[in-house]
Protein backbone atom coordinates (compact mmCIF):
# COMPACT_ATOMS: atom_id res chain seq x y z
CA UNK A 1 0.00 0.00 0.00
CA UNK A 2 1.23 3.46 -1.27
CA UNK A 3 1.43 6.79 1.07
CA UNK A 4 -0.10 9.60 -0.86
CA UNK A 5 0.40 11.95 2.15
CA UNK A 6 3.85 13.57 0.65
CA UNK A 7 3.04 13.86 -2.94
CA UNK A 8 3.66 17.32 -4.56
CA UNK A 9 0.73 18.74 -5.85
CA UNK A 10 0.48 19.21 -9.34
CA UNK A 11 -0.30 23.27 -9.46
CA UNK A 12 2.74 24.72 -7.89
CA UNK A 13 3.58 27.95 -7.72
CA UNK A 14 5.91 27.94 -10.81
CA UNK A 15 3.28 26.20 -12.99
CA UNK A 16 0.54 28.57 -12.06
CA UNK A 17 2.59 31.40 -12.33
CA UNK A 18 3.77 29.73 -16.21
CA UNK A 19 -0.14 29.62 -16.64
CA UNK A 20 -0.94 32.96 -15.43
CA UNK A 21 1.72 34.02 -18.05
CA UNK A 22 0.16 31.89 -20.97
CA UNK A 23 -3.18 33.09 -20.04
CA UNK A 24 -1.84 37.09 -20.14
CA UNK A 25 0.16 36.26 -23.48
CA UNK A 26 -3.35 34.70 -25.00
CA UNK A 27 -5.30 37.76 -23.88
CA UNK A 28 -2.45 39.85 -25.67
CA UNK A 29 -2.74 38.26 -28.58
CA UNK A 30 -6.29 38.31 -28.71
CA UNK A 31 -6.60 41.84 -27.83
CA UNK A 32 -3.66 42.68 -30.32
CA UNK A 33 -5.46 40.64 -33.23
CA UNK A 34 -8.90 42.06 -32.21
CA UNK A 35 -6.64 45.96 -32.84
CA UNK A 36 -5.48 44.36 -36.09
CA UNK A 37 -8.63 43.67 -37.75
CA UNK A 38 -10.98 46.30 -36.09
CA UNK A 39 -13.03 48.48 -38.47
CA UNK A 40 -14.32 51.98 -38.13
CA UNK A 41 -17.94 52.58 -37.21
CA UNK A 42 -19.32 55.67 -39.09
CA UNK A 43 -22.20 57.38 -36.84
CA UNK A 44 -22.54 60.65 -37.57
CA UNK A 45 -23.45 63.04 -40.89
CA UNK A 46 -21.32 64.72 -40.85
CA UNK A 47 -21.37 66.16 -44.38
CA UNK A 48 -25.47 66.72 -43.51
CA UNK A 49 -24.76 68.88 -40.13
CA UNK A 50 -22.51 70.80 -42.34
CA UNK A 51 -25.00 71.62 -44.61
CA UNK A 52 -27.32 72.20 -41.79
CA UNK A 53 -24.83 74.44 -40.29
CA UNK A 54 -24.56 76.31 -43.35
CA UNK A 55 -28.35 76.86 -43.89
CA UNK A 56 -28.08 78.47 -40.43
CA UNK A 57 -25.79 80.80 -40.64
CA UNK A 58 -27.80 82.75 -43.48
CA UNK A 59 -30.70 82.39 -41.73
CA UNK A 60 -32.43 80.11 -44.52
CA UNK A 61 -35.90 79.32 -43.42
CA UNK A 62 -36.77 75.40 -44.05
CA UNK A 63 -38.74 75.92 -47.16
CA UNK A 64 -36.65 79.15 -48.72
CA UNK A 65 -35.58 78.67 -51.92
CA UNK A 66 -31.73 77.10 -52.58
CA UNK A 67 -30.27 78.90 -55.50
CA UNK A 68 -26.90 77.27 -55.41
CA UNK A 69 -27.73 75.39 -58.44
CA UNK A 70 -27.79 78.72 -60.41
CA UNK A 71 -23.61 78.95 -59.75
CA UNK A 72 -24.03 75.25 -60.95
CA UNK A 73 -25.51 76.30 -64.15
CA UNK A 74 -23.42 79.05 -64.71
CA UNK A 75 -20.46 77.35 -64.37
CA UNK A 76 -22.09 74.78 -66.89
CA UNK A 77 -22.68 77.55 -69.50
CA UNK A 78 -18.87 79.10 -68.68
CA UNK A 79 -17.50 75.55 -69.75
CA UNK A 80 -20.15 74.69 -72.87
CA UNK A 81 -19.02 78.39 -74.13
CA UNK A 82 -15.62 77.83 -74.35
CA UNK A 83 -16.10 73.87 -75.79
CA UNK A 84 -18.20 75.53 -78.32
CA UNK A 85 -15.42 78.19 -79.65
CA UNK A 86 -12.80 75.48 -79.51
CA UNK A 87 -14.97 73.48 -82.02
CA UNK A 88 -15.40 75.95 -84.26
CA UNK A 89 -11.63 76.74 -84.08
CA UNK A 90 -10.36 73.15 -83.77
CA UNK A 91 -6.33 74.20 -84.00
CA UNK A 92 -6.47 76.92 -81.31
CA UNK A 93 -5.18 75.14 -78.68
CA UNK A 94 -6.80 75.14 -75.08
CA UNK A 95 -4.20 77.63 -73.66
CA UNK A 96 -5.25 79.98 -75.60
CA UNK A 97 -8.67 80.09 -73.79
CA UNK A 98 -7.60 83.27 -70.89
CA UNK A 99 -8.91 86.19 -70.22
CA UNK A 100 -6.16 87.77 -68.83
CA UNK A 101 -4.24 89.54 -71.63
CA UNK A 102 -7.86 91.59 -71.99
CA UNK A 103 -6.76 93.51 -68.48
CA UNK A 104 -3.00 93.03 -68.47
CA UNK A 105 -1.03 94.45 -71.01
CA UNK A 106 1.89 93.08 -69.25
CA UNK A 107 0.97 89.45 -69.24
CA UNK A 108 2.53 87.34 -72.13
CA UNK A 109 0.99 84.85 -74.06
CA UNK A 110 2.13 81.37 -73.80
CA UNK A 111 4.60 80.04 -75.99
CA UNK A 112 2.26 78.03 -77.66
CA UNK A 113 -0.16 80.30 -78.72
CA UNK A 114 0.22 83.93 -79.82
CA UNK A 115 -1.42 87.30 -78.21
CA UNK A 116 -3.72 87.88 -81.16
CA UNK A 117 -5.19 83.87 -80.58
CA UNK A 118 -5.96 84.68 -76.77
CA UNK A 119 -7.65 87.58 -77.43
CA UNK A 120 -9.30 86.40 -80.24
CA UNK A 121 -10.33 83.59 -78.19
CA UNK A 122 -10.95 85.34 -75.09
CA UNK A 123 -13.40 87.98 -76.66
CA UNK A 124 -14.99 85.10 -78.41
CA UNK A 125 -15.84 82.89 -75.09
CA UNK A 126 -17.63 86.07 -73.69
CA UNK A 127 -19.98 86.52 -76.54
CA UNK A 128 -20.52 83.14 -76.71
CA UNK A 129 -21.13 82.88 -73.02
CA UNK A 130 -23.37 85.58 -73.72
CA UNK A 131 -25.15 83.97 -76.51
CA UNK A 132 -25.82 80.67 -74.32
CA UNK A 133 -27.45 83.17 -71.50
CA UNK A 134 -24.02 83.05 -68.94
CA UNK A 135 -24.44 86.92 -68.53
CA UNK A 136 -28.21 86.94 -67.88
CA UNK A 137 -27.51 84.05 -65.19
CA UNK A 138 -24.62 86.10 -63.35
CA UNK A 139 -27.11 89.22 -63.26
CA UNK A 140 -29.50 87.47 -60.76
CA UNK A 141 -26.30 86.55 -58.81
CA UNK A 142 -26.31 89.88 -56.55
CA UNK A 143 -29.61 89.43 -56.05
CA UNK A 144 -29.24 85.76 -54.18
CA UNK A 145 -30.30 85.37 -50.63
CA UNK A 146 -29.73 81.85 -49.87
CA UNK A 147 -27.37 79.11 -51.82
CA UNK A 148 -26.17 76.10 -49.52
CA UNK A 149 -23.97 73.71 -51.89
CA UNK A 150 -25.80 70.60 -51.42
CA UNK A 151 -25.13 68.12 -48.21
CA UNK A 152 -21.88 65.99 -49.13
CA UNK A 153 -22.35 61.93 -49.23
CA UNK A 154 -19.70 59.79 -48.02
CA UNK A 155 -16.47 60.63 -47.11
CA UNK A 156 -16.64 64.76 -45.92
CA UNK A 157 -12.61 64.61 -46.70
CA UNK A 158 -13.88 63.77 -50.62
CA UNK A 159 -16.16 66.82 -50.60
CA UNK A 160 -16.06 67.62 -54.40
CA UNK A 161 -16.24 71.57 -55.24
CA UNK A 162 -16.45 71.54 -59.05
CA UNK A 163 -17.44 74.83 -59.10
CA UNK A 164 -14.68 76.16 -57.79
CA UNK A 165 -12.22 76.58 -60.66
CA UNK A 166 -14.60 77.83 -63.25
CA UNK A 167 -15.56 80.47 -60.85
CA UNK A 168 -12.14 81.67 -60.95
CA UNK A 169 -12.40 81.71 -64.20
CA UNK A 170 -15.51 83.67 -64.44
CA UNK A 171 -13.63 86.23 -62.26
CA UNK A 172 -11.54 86.63 -64.88
CA UNK A 173 -13.43 86.78 -67.48
CA UNK A 174 -15.45 90.00 -65.38
CA UNK A 175 -12.66 91.67 -65.00
CA UNK A 176 -11.91 91.71 -69.18
CA UNK A 177 -15.60 92.79 -68.88
CA UNK A 178 -14.65 95.47 -66.49
CA UNK A 179 -11.47 96.79 -68.65
CA UNK A 180 -13.61 96.65 -71.47
CA UNK A 181 -16.80 98.52 -70.00
CA UNK A 182 -14.49 101.10 -68.44
CA UNK A 183 -12.07 101.70 -71.83
CA UNK A 184 -16.16 102.42 -73.82
CA UNK A 185 -16.78 104.70 -71.20
CA UNK A 186 -19.81 102.13 -70.12
CA UNK A 187 -20.34 102.45 -66.63
CA UNK A 188 -23.42 100.20 -66.11
CA UNK A 189 -21.33 97.25 -67.78
CA UNK A 190 -18.47 97.76 -65.32
CA UNK A 191 -20.56 98.14 -62.25
CA UNK A 192 -22.38 95.04 -63.22
CA UNK A 193 -19.48 93.31 -64.02
CA UNK A 194 -17.67 94.31 -60.52
CA UNK A 195 -20.69 93.81 -57.90
CA UNK A 196 -21.54 90.26 -60.04
CA UNK A 197 -17.73 89.07 -58.87
CA UNK A 198 -18.42 90.64 -55.43
CA UNK A 199 -21.59 88.41 -55.24
CA UNK A 200 -19.68 84.91 -56.18
CA UNK A 201 -17.05 86.05 -53.71
CA UNK A 202 -19.65 86.60 -50.94
CA UNK A 203 -21.53 83.32 -52.10
CA UNK A 204 -18.85 81.30 -51.79
CA UNK A 205 -17.64 82.93 -48.50
CA UNK A 206 -20.64 81.12 -47.27
CA UNK A 207 -20.16 77.86 -47.81
CA UNK A 208 -18.68 74.77 -45.82
CA UNK A 209 -14.55 74.62 -46.63
CA UNK A 210 -12.21 76.56 -46.34
CA UNK A 211 -11.20 76.69 -49.62
CA UNK A 212 -14.60 78.32 -50.74
CA UNK A 213 -13.91 81.35 -48.48
CA UNK A 214 -9.92 81.73 -49.81
CA UNK A 215 -11.55 81.40 -53.42
CA UNK A 216 -14.20 84.32 -52.65
CA UNK A 217 -10.81 86.02 -51.00
CA UNK A 218 -9.28 85.67 -54.38
CA UNK A 219 -11.87 86.90 -56.21
CA UNK A 220 -12.73 89.95 -54.56
CA UNK A 221 -8.82 90.79 -55.06
CA UNK A 222 -9.10 90.18 -58.63
CA UNK A 223 -12.06 93.00 -58.71
CA UNK A 224 -11.02 95.39 -56.54
CA UNK A 225 -7.85 95.41 -57.75
CA UNK A 226 -9.06 96.10 -61.43
CA UNK A 227 -10.83 98.47 -60.22
CA UNK A 228 -8.06 100.85 -58.90
CA UNK A 229 -6.23 100.28 -61.92
CA UNK A 230 -9.58 101.70 -63.60
CA UNK A 231 -9.67 104.58 -61.67
CA UNK A 232 -6.68 105.56 -62.12
CA UNK A 233 -6.70 105.45 -65.90
CA UNK A 234 -10.53 106.68 -66.12
CA UNK A 235 -11.94 109.03 -63.09
CA UNK A 236 -15.09 108.23 -62.42
CA UNK A 237 -18.03 110.57 -61.96
CA UNK A 238 -19.39 111.07 -58.07
CA UNK A 239 -22.64 108.95 -59.69
CA UNK A 240 -20.46 106.04 -61.11
CA UNK A 241 -18.18 106.19 -57.70
CA UNK A 242 -21.26 106.15 -55.44
CA UNK A 243 -22.58 103.21 -57.03
CA UNK A 244 -19.40 101.23 -56.82
CA UNK A 245 -19.49 102.04 -53.50
CA UNK A 246 -22.57 100.88 -52.67
CA UNK A 247 -22.28 98.02 -54.51
CA UNK A 248 -19.25 96.71 -52.29
CA UNK A 249 -21.93 97.43 -48.88
CA UNK A 250 -24.40 94.78 -50.94
CA UNK A 251 -21.63 92.37 -51.46
CA UNK A 252 -19.83 92.21 -48.73
CA UNK A 253 -17.84 89.26 -47.89
CA UNK A 254 -18.85 86.93 -44.89
CA UNK A 255 -16.67 86.57 -41.11
CA UNK A 256 -14.30 83.62 -41.40
CA UNK A 257 -14.56 82.44 -37.94
CA UNK A 258 -18.32 80.54 -38.90
CA UNK A 259 -16.36 78.58 -41.86
CA UNK A 260 -13.95 76.89 -38.82
CA UNK A 261 -17.09 75.77 -37.59
CA UNK A 262 -17.93 74.00 -40.49
CA UNK A 263 -14.63 72.51 -40.99
CA UNK A 264 -13.67 70.87 -37.96
CA UNK A 265 -16.46 68.45 -38.91
CA UNK A 266 -14.08 67.96 -41.49
CA UNK A 267 -11.69 66.40 -38.90
CA UNK A 268 -14.56 65.05 -36.67
CA UNK A 269 -15.78 62.60 -39.54
CA UNK A 270 -12.12 61.86 -40.23
CA UNK A 271 -11.55 60.94 -36.78
CA UNK A 272 -14.78 58.21 -36.75
CA UNK A 273 -13.88 57.01 -40.20
CA UNK A 274 -10.05 56.10 -38.92
CA UNK A 275 -10.82 55.00 -35.28
CA UNK A 276 -12.71 51.97 -34.15
CA UNK A 277 -15.96 52.06 -32.22
CA UNK A 278 -16.10 50.51 -28.83
CA UNK A 279 -19.62 51.74 -28.19
CA UNK A 280 -18.97 54.04 -25.58
CA UNK A 281 -17.77 56.77 -27.69
CA UNK A 282 -13.98 55.91 -27.35
CA UNK A 283 -11.21 53.97 -29.61
CA UNK A 284 -8.23 53.53 -31.14
CA UNK A 285 -6.56 54.67 -34.45
CA UNK A 286 -6.34 52.56 -37.25
CA UNK A 287 -3.35 53.18 -39.34
CA UNK A 288 -4.93 51.00 -42.23
CA UNK A 289 -8.17 52.97 -42.28
CA UNK A 290 -5.99 56.20 -42.87
CA UNK A 291 -4.11 54.93 -45.82
CA UNK A 292 -7.84 54.36 -47.62
CA UNK A 293 -7.57 58.15 -47.56
CA UNK A 294 -4.44 58.62 -49.07
CA UNK A 295 -2.73 59.57 -45.89
CA UNK A 296 0.83 58.22 -44.73
CA UNK A 297 0.73 57.17 -41.31
CA UNK A 298 2.95 54.20 -41.73
CA UNK A 299 6.00 55.66 -43.52
CA UNK A 300 7.99 53.46 -44.84
CA UNK A 301 9.82 50.03 -43.68
CA UNK A 302 13.73 49.23 -44.54
CA UNK A 303 13.48 52.49 -46.78
CA UNK A 304 10.56 51.18 -49.04
CA UNK A 305 7.23 52.65 -48.90
CA UNK A 306 4.14 50.53 -47.36
CA UNK A 307 0.59 50.79 -48.04
CA UNK A 308 -0.41 49.96 -44.27
CA UNK A 309 -3.61 49.09 -45.56
CA UNK A 310 -2.10 45.74 -47.16
CA UNK A 311 -0.68 45.02 -43.69
CA UNK A 312 -3.44 45.05 -40.70
CA UNK A 313 -0.50 44.49 -38.09
CA UNK A 314 0.31 48.22 -38.76
CA UNK A 315 -2.85 48.43 -37.10
CA UNK A 316 -0.98 47.89 -33.65
CA UNK A 317 1.06 51.45 -34.65
CA UNK A 318 -2.46 53.08 -33.33
CA UNK A 319 -1.51 52.09 -29.90
CA UNK A 320 0.53 54.82 -30.27
CA UNK A 321 -1.45 57.04 -31.04
CA UNK A 322 -3.58 59.02 -28.21
CA UNK A 323 -7.34 57.22 -28.26
CA UNK A 324 -10.29 58.62 -30.28
CA UNK A 325 -12.12 60.62 -26.94
CA UNK A 326 -8.84 62.64 -26.96
CA UNK A 327 -8.51 63.39 -30.65
CA UNK A 328 -11.92 64.29 -30.84
CA UNK A 329 -11.27 66.95 -27.51
CA UNK A 330 -8.32 68.43 -29.20
CA UNK A 331 -9.79 69.17 -32.40
CA UNK A 332 -12.71 70.52 -30.89
CA UNK A 333 -10.67 72.82 -28.90
CA UNK A 334 -8.61 73.82 -32.11
CA UNK A 335 -11.74 75.02 -34.20
CA UNK A 336 -13.09 76.67 -31.07
CA UNK A 337 -9.28 78.32 -30.35
CA UNK A 338 -9.73 79.01 -34.75
CA UNK A 339 -13.03 80.78 -34.57
CA UNK A 340 -12.43 82.68 -31.55
CA UNK A 341 -8.98 84.40 -33.00
CA UNK A 342 -10.56 85.07 -36.51
CA UNK A 343 -12.82 87.68 -34.88
CA UNK A 344 -9.76 89.23 -33.62
CA UNK A 345 -7.55 92.12 -35.16
CA UNK A 346 -4.16 91.00 -36.46
CA UNK A 347 -2.82 93.33 -33.50
CA UNK A 348 -4.89 91.47 -30.93
CA UNK A 349 -3.99 88.04 -32.56
CA UNK A 350 -0.24 89.30 -31.83
CA UNK A 351 -0.60 90.17 -28.22
CA UNK A 352 -2.18 86.95 -27.03
CA UNK A 353 -0.41 85.00 -24.74
CA UNK A 354 -2.76 82.04 -24.73
CA UNK A 355 -1.00 78.38 -25.84
CA UNK A 356 -1.21 77.38 -29.46
CA UNK A 357 -3.56 74.43 -29.22
CA UNK A 358 -1.98 73.40 -32.93
CA UNK A 359 1.55 73.02 -31.04
CA UNK A 360 2.54 69.34 -30.53
CA UNK A 361 0.29 67.87 -33.12
CA UNK A 362 3.04 65.01 -34.17
CA UNK A 363 1.65 62.95 -31.82
CA UNK A 364 -2.20 63.59 -33.06
CA UNK A 365 -1.08 62.08 -36.85
CA UNK A 366 -4.89 62.72 -38.17
CA UNK A 367 -4.88 66.19 -36.46
CA UNK A 368 -1.51 67.02 -37.97
CA UNK A 369 -2.52 65.85 -41.71
CA UNK A 370 -6.04 67.59 -41.46
CA UNK A 371 -6.02 70.73 -39.66
CA UNK A 372 -5.79 73.29 -41.92
CA UNK A 373 -2.97 76.19 -42.47
CA UNK A 374 -4.74 78.40 -39.83
CA UNK A 375 -1.74 81.46 -40.43
CA UNK A 376 -2.02 81.33 -44.15
CA UNK A 377 -5.61 81.90 -43.89
CA UNK A 378 -6.12 84.74 -41.22
CA UNK A 379 -2.81 86.49 -43.17
CA UNK A 380 -5.06 86.04 -46.88
CA UNK A 381 -8.53 87.73 -44.47
CA UNK A 382 -6.38 90.31 -43.38
CA UNK A 383 -5.01 91.14 -46.91
CA UNK A 384 -8.23 91.01 -48.42
CA UNK A 385 -10.13 93.03 -45.82
CA UNK A 386 -7.31 95.77 -45.73
CA UNK A 387 -8.10 95.64 -49.94
CA UNK A 388 -11.84 96.32 -50.09
CA UNK A 389 -11.29 99.16 -46.84
CA UNK A 390 -8.84 100.42 -49.39
CA UNK A 391 -10.47 100.38 -52.58
CA UNK A 392 -13.71 101.58 -50.57
CA UNK A 393 -11.25 104.72 -49.77
CA UNK A 394 -9.73 105.08 -53.10
CA UNK A 395 -13.84 105.50 -54.11
CA UNK A 396 -14.31 108.04 -51.56
CA UNK A 397 -11.42 109.78 -52.74
CA UNK A 398 -13.03 110.26 -56.14
CA UNK A 399 -16.39 111.16 -54.90
CA UNK A 400 -14.74 113.95 -53.03
CA UNK A 401 -12.44 115.03 -56.28
CA UNK A 402 -15.62 114.82 -58.42
CA UNK A 403 -17.80 116.80 -56.07
CA UNK A 404 -15.30 119.63 -54.89
CA UNK A 405 -12.73 119.58 -57.41
CA UNK A 406 -9.85 118.90 -54.85
CA UNK A 407 -8.55 115.67 -53.09
CA UNK A 408 -8.87 116.31 -49.14
CA UNK A 409 -5.76 117.03 -46.76
CA UNK A 410 -6.69 113.96 -45.00
CA UNK A 411 -8.50 111.37 -45.48
CA UNK A 412 -10.45 112.32 -41.87
CA UNK A 413 -12.48 114.77 -44.31
CA UNK A 414 -13.87 111.47 -46.20
CA UNK A 415 -16.22 110.33 -42.82
CA UNK A 416 -19.17 111.02 -42.35
CA UNK A 417 -20.32 112.42 -45.14
CA UNK A 418 -18.78 109.99 -48.02
CA UNK A 419 -18.09 106.55 -45.53
CA UNK A 420 -19.32 106.49 -42.11
CA UNK A 421 -15.74 106.34 -41.24
CA UNK A 422 -12.36 106.16 -41.97
CA UNK A 423 -11.22 102.26 -41.79
CA UNK A 424 -7.59 101.07 -40.19
CA UNK A 425 -5.49 99.11 -42.31
CA UNK A 426 -6.07 95.20 -41.60
CA UNK A 427 -2.34 94.69 -42.20
CA UNK A 428 -0.59 95.88 -38.71
CA UNK A 429 -4.05 97.62 -37.48
CA UNK A 430 -2.48 100.75 -37.93
CA UNK A 431 -4.28 103.89 -40.36
CA UNK A 432 -3.63 103.97 -44.20
CA UNK A 433 -1.02 106.03 -45.67
CA UNK A 434 -2.29 109.00 -47.33
CA UNK A 435 -0.08 111.62 -49.55
CA UNK A 436 -1.16 114.42 -51.79
CA UNK A 437 0.89 114.77 -55.33
CA UNK A 438 1.37 118.02 -56.26
CA UNK A 439 0.49 118.27 -60.39
CA UNK A 440 2.98 117.01 -62.39
CA UNK A 441 5.03 115.61 -59.92
CA UNK A 442 3.02 112.02 -60.72
CA UNK A 443 3.99 110.05 -64.50
CA UNK A 444 0.58 108.27 -64.02
CA UNK A 445 -1.73 111.85 -63.18
CA UNK A 446 -2.24 110.69 -59.68
CA UNK A 447 -3.33 113.04 -57.58
CA UNK A 448 -2.22 111.15 -53.79
CA UNK A 449 -0.79 108.03 -53.10
CA UNK A 450 -3.01 105.26 -50.53
CA UNK A 451 -0.68 102.78 -49.36
CA UNK A 452 0.07 100.27 -46.19
CA UNK A 453 2.88 101.11 -44.49
CA UNK A 454 3.64 97.13 -43.84
CA UNK A 455 3.67 95.10 -41.46
CA UNK A 456 6.51 96.90 -39.71
CA UNK A 457 4.50 99.78 -38.97
CA UNK A 458 7.35 102.41 -40.68
CA UNK A 459 5.61 105.19 -42.85
CA UNK A 460 8.27 105.77 -45.73
CA UNK A 461 5.91 107.93 -47.39
CA UNK A 462 4.46 105.47 -50.16
CA UNK A 463 7.89 104.55 -51.50
CA UNK A 464 7.94 100.71 -52.76
CA UNK A 465 11.77 100.70 -53.13
CA UNK A 466 13.88 100.60 -56.39
CA UNK A 467 12.02 96.88 -57.59
CA UNK A 468 8.34 97.74 -56.86
CA UNK A 469 7.35 94.31 -58.67
CA UNK A 470 8.27 92.18 -55.45
CA UNK A 471 6.42 94.40 -53.44
CA UNK A 472 2.90 92.71 -54.29
CA UNK A 473 1.70 92.36 -51.02
CA UNK A 474 1.62 94.82 -48.15
CA UNK A 475 2.86 91.92 -46.18
CA UNK A 476 6.18 92.19 -48.35
CA UNK A 477 6.42 95.67 -47.25
CA UNK A 478 9.15 96.40 -44.80
CA UNK A 479 12.06 98.38 -44.11
CA UNK A 480 12.25 101.14 -46.52
CA UNK A 481 9.40 100.14 -48.33
CA UNK A 482 5.23 100.67 -48.41
CA UNK A 483 2.70 99.15 -50.18
CA UNK A 484 0.63 101.43 -52.37
CA UNK A 485 -2.86 100.46 -53.31
CA UNK A 486 -3.49 102.75 -56.24
CA UNK A 487 -0.65 101.36 -58.47
CA UNK A 488 -0.83 102.09 -61.70
CA UNK A 489 -1.45 99.06 -64.39
CA UNK A 490 2.15 97.55 -64.98
CA UNK A 491 3.16 98.87 -68.51
CA UNK A 492 3.89 95.77 -71.13
CA UNK A 493 6.87 94.62 -71.56
CA UNK A 494 9.32 95.73 -74.46
CA UNK A 495 9.14 93.35 -77.73
CA UNK A 496 12.19 91.28 -78.47
CA UNK A 497 13.24 92.29 -82.19
CA UNK A 498 15.42 90.06 -82.39
CA UNK A 499 13.58 86.95 -81.90
CA UNK A 500 12.16 85.48 -84.84
CA UNK A 501 8.40 86.35 -85.38
CA UNK A 502 6.09 83.59 -84.79
CA UNK A 503 3.49 83.55 -87.62
CA UNK A 504 0.34 81.95 -86.45
CA UNK A 505 -3.22 80.92 -88.37
CA UNK A 506 -5.28 84.57 -88.77
CA UNK A 507 -7.62 84.64 -85.95
CA UNK A 508 -11.06 86.44 -86.59
CA UNK A 509 -11.66 89.98 -86.65
CA UNK A 510 -12.41 91.23 -83.42
CA UNK A 511 -13.41 94.68 -82.64
CA UNK A 512 -11.29 94.58 -79.08
CA UNK A 513 -9.96 96.99 -77.09
CA UNK A 514 -7.33 96.25 -74.52
CA UNK A 515 -6.35 97.97 -71.29
CA UNK A 516 -4.46 101.19 -72.38
CA UNK A 517 -1.83 102.33 -71.29
CA UNK A 518 -2.93 104.90 -68.03
CA UNK A 519 -3.93 108.23 -68.87
CA UNK A 520 -3.42 111.30 -66.95
CA UNK A 521 -5.98 111.34 -63.75
CA UNK A 522 -6.89 114.81 -62.24
CA UNK A 523 -5.32 116.58 -59.29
Amino acid sequence: MHDFSHKKPWLTPLKLAAIAVLLLLGLGVAFLVTVMYADPKVTVDYGAKAHELVRKRQNMPPDALNEWDLIGRIAAKHTAAREAVQARNPDWPLIAFDFTLLYRPDAEASKDTTREHTIAAATEWIAEFRALGGLDDLARLPKITFAARPAQEGAFINVLLPELGQMRSIARMNAARMALAANAGDDAERLAAFEQSLASARLLGAQQTLIDALVGNAIDALACGELRHELIEHPPTAAAARDLLAAMDRQQLPSLGPVFDTERFFSLDTIQRTFSDDGGGNGRFLPTAAAEFGMDTAGTTFGVPVRAETFRVFNVLGLLHPDRRSTEARANEIYDHFMKVSAMTRAERAAMTAPDPTAGLQRFKILELMVPAFGKALQSRDQIDADLAATRLILALEIHHAEKWAYPATLAELAPSIVPEVPLDATNGKPFGYRLLAPGEDAHGRGFLLYSVGTDGVDNGGSMGATPDRVVTPFQASGLTDFVYNQPRPAPKPVDESAAPVKPAEPPTQDVHIAPAPSPGKN
